[in-house]
C-alpha cells in the first residue's frame, strides 16, 4: 500500500504515481477511483506495458495483478 495525499488534484496524484510506477517499467495508463467513504483509501488501477512489469509493481506495493498488465493499488491517506 502506498501512502500519499489521496486528496491531491487528480493530475498531481497521477504524476506522483506515474513517477513511482515507472521505476518498474512503462506505465500505459492510470485510472483513479473516488476517495473511499472512510476518507482513508483510494483505489487506483495502473496498466503497465508487460505482465512482468505489473507483477514487479504489485509485489513492491502489495497490490494485485489483473489480467495481462494491470495492477490494483490501494492508496492510504497520508496523515497530515
Amino acid at each position: 500500500m502506498l501512502r500519499v495525499n489521496i486528496r491531491l488534484p487528480e493530475p498531481e496524484l497521477a504524476a506522483i504515481l506515474e513517477k513511482y510506477c515507472s521505476k518498474f517499467g512503462t506505465v500505459k495508463f492510470i485510472r483513479m477511483m473516488p476517495v473511499s467513504k472512510d476518507n482513508l483509501h483510494r483505489y487506483v488501477f495502473v496498466q503497465m506495458s508487460t505482465l512482468a512489469e505489473a507483477m514487479d509493481l504489485a509485489v513492491a506495493v502489495g497490490g494485485s495483478t489483473l489480467g495481462s498488465g494491470a495492477v490494483a493499488l490501494c492508496l492510504e491517506a497520508a496523515l497530515e
